[in-house]
């Protein structure tokens, strides 16, 4: 199990700097653990932001993702294998997920005419009028965090977290 853990208070550029002076070999760039540290900051607020709107309607991150993914197509029968493909987790967790959903009543299980082993998710009316509810709430949020922002920089801004995605990818 792994804990979340937040600076609330970036070090400065002299703490950093010192930092890459004590471990040499490391080749640290102050400049861009400042940076990193700052996105790992403001990350963890924006989740916070959203959180508190979550909880008050017995959703998690992961469940609002799920339910906003059956809500975009609502027509295309996705099975559980897609719905742990599009959110990144195993097999386990999604049924986990998907059994907290059916359990509150958000959706519910078809089985599939040609192969009664497996299953179709649909959204029921209960997890409709859910999503409707708080998607738009979310997405006002999230939109209002960059009102003032220049388009040129958030066109910049998308392309370095772009680079640093690919960055990641890479590692694995």
């Amino acid at each position: 199990m792994s804990e979340e853990i937040r600076i609330k208070k970036i070090p400065d550029l002299t703490i950093l700097r010192k930092l890459a002076d004590r471990y040499p070999k490391a080749k640290i760039d102050p400049e861009n653990i400042e940076v990193l540290l700052l996105l790992n900051r403001v990350a963890g607020d924006v989740t916070g932001l959203y959180r508190s709107e979550f909880d008050g309607n017995g959703l998690s991150s992961a469940r609002f993702t799920l339910l906003l993914r059956l809500r975009r197509e609502p027509e295309k029968p996705l099975n559980p294998s897609e719905l742990a493909e599009f959110l990144g987790v195993t097999r386990a967790t999604i049924s986990g997920l998907l059994d907290g959903l059916e359990k509150s009543g958000q959706i519910k299980r078809v089985n599939c005419q040609d192969d009664r082993r497996s299953c179709f998710i649909q959204l029921t009316n209960k997890g409709l009028k859910l999503i409707d509810k708080v998607a738009p709430e979310y997405f006002a949020q999230l939109s209002e965090l960059l009102t003032g922002v220049k388009k040129s920089e958030l066109k910049s801004f998308k392309k370095i977290l772009l680079l640093l995605g690919q960055h990641l990818e890479n590692k694995k």
